[in-house]
Order: C-alpha cells, then structure tokens, then sequence
C-alpha cells in the first residue's frame, strides 16, 4: 500500500532563504520579465522574503492550537475542580463567603438570571415589582430595572453563596465546554495560509515583471522557481497557485 504523500503546512514549512541576485536574474530571463520593471519586481520579491522571515518568527511564537486547547481544557478541569472545593466547605466556609461574596458578585448579576436560576428566592423582587413596561404597537413586555432590584440582588446572594457560585461556576463549565466543541469541529488539516498569501504576492510581482494577470502553467512555473530560491517544497503548488490567484484577482477587483 503506497504512503500518504507528505502535507505541507505552515507548522513544517521552513523560514524562506534569502535569494541572491544572480538566482533571481536567472529567474526573471526564464520568464521573459521585461527589462524595465526587474528593479521593481526584485525590489518586491526581496522585501517580501523579508517580510514572510519575520512573519513565521512572529507566528510561531504563537500558542498552537493544541496548546489552546489543552489550556481551556485544564480550565474546565480547575473549574469543576472549584466546584467540588466549595461543595464542601463548612459553617465557616459558608459565613466567609457570606461575609465578603455578596456585595461585588450580586453587582454583576441581574435579576433574571437569578430568577431562572432560584425561583423560589424569597429575597428577590416579585415578577410584579421593579419592572418597566415597554410598549411596541399592540405588545408590551416586562423587564427589570436593575437599579430597582439591587437590595434584592444583594440578599439573594447573601442567602445562598455557595450555591450561587457554583451556577456562576456551571455557567462558565459549560461556555468552556462549548468553544472546545467549536474547535475540535474546526479540526482537520491546518490550511497552508502562509505559504498561500505567499504566493499572491508573487502574483503581484509576476504582474510587475510585465507578465499577463492569468492563471497559466507559467506562473506556476515561476512560483516553483522562486520556492526553489527560498529553500521551500513545492508540493501541492498547482492547486495552491489556482486558490491563490483567485484571491489575488479578487483582491485587486476590490
């Protein structure tokens, strides 16, 4: 059974080498490059080699997404971890957090919330209190007016504390556990990005060498001559070249 040809990626795809006049003017005399706009064109290529160098440094230095994923994962953990702690915390536990809890957390939550969450909280305003009716056309609804409800809040959270931080901490279990489930379905194989902005660049340096703006086996050719120059493979370059010349059109069209 063949093996699976080698992926390129940006994770394994090396730091461009810089390419020296004489390559390039051997690249420019394959591809008829006009005379006139070579300066230009090395001028763009060169200062786009420099650019990309310092760009894959910046990149890399970057958490991977595996390293992301595996913080919010042990966040969760500690999350559930705290959970657990506060669960069972005693009679001087309890009075602690009643003593210090009630005042900053109560402030930033609201009355809803509280509401769905400990309907029947004595030290919350009824549904028939602290609201505001809002009318639009024939409807109206009704919502708490949050400065109303402040003493209410305030004693609700005092009421119950480990209760309360143990929703806030559910909450934030499960927002957590949502965005891992977002990014394992964002999985699969890491898109080439670098290497594909790359070579919409030297579409516009083919454009400045004087070359027709169409997507022919000849820009292939010469994106594969200047990955040749900067020590890059070349796998996959074809498809690559088609996804990015469409970018690039629609770039300059825009």
């Amino acid at each position: 059974m063949p093996l699976k040809g080698f992926v390129i990626t940006d994770a394994n795809l090396p730091e461009p080498k810089t390419i020296d006049d004489d390559c390039l003017r051997a690249i420019f005399d394959a591809f008829a490059f006009e005379f006139e706009r070579r300066d230009a064109a090395k001028k763009w290529i060169l200062n786009l080699i420099r650019e990309w160098h310092l760009l894959m440094r910046e990149v890399r230095l970057r958490p991977s997404r595996d390293a992301d994923r595996q913080k919010i994962e042990d966040a969760v953990g500690r999350i559930r971890q705290a959970s657990e702690l506060l669960s069972g915390i005693g009679p001087v536990g309890r009075a602690s957090l009643r003593s210090a809890m009630p005042l900053p957390v109560s402030r930033m939550l609201n009355t809803r919330w509280l509401r769905e969450k400990f309907p029947e909280e004595e030290a919350l305003p009824p549904p028939s209190t602290g609201r505001a009716e809002m009318r639009s056309g024939l409807r109206s609804r009704q919502v708490y007016i949050e400065e109303d409800t402040e003493k209410g809040r305030y004693h609700a959270v005092k009421h119950s504390p480990s209760r309360t931080l143990a929703a806030i901490l559910q909450e934030i279990e499960v927002a957590l556990s949502q965005s891992l489930a977002v990014t394992k379905e964002a999985g699969g194989r890491r898109p080439t990005t670098l290497r594909e902005f790359f070579i919409v660049n030297l579409c516009e340096a083919w454009r400045i060498g004087g070359k027709p703006l169409e997507m022919s086996q000849e820009l292939v050719d010469f994106c594969a001559a200047i990955f040749e120059g900067i020590g890059w493979p070349d796998r996959g370059l074809k498809a690559a070249c088609r996804k990015a010349f469409i970018a690039y059109i629609d770039r300059i069209r825009n």
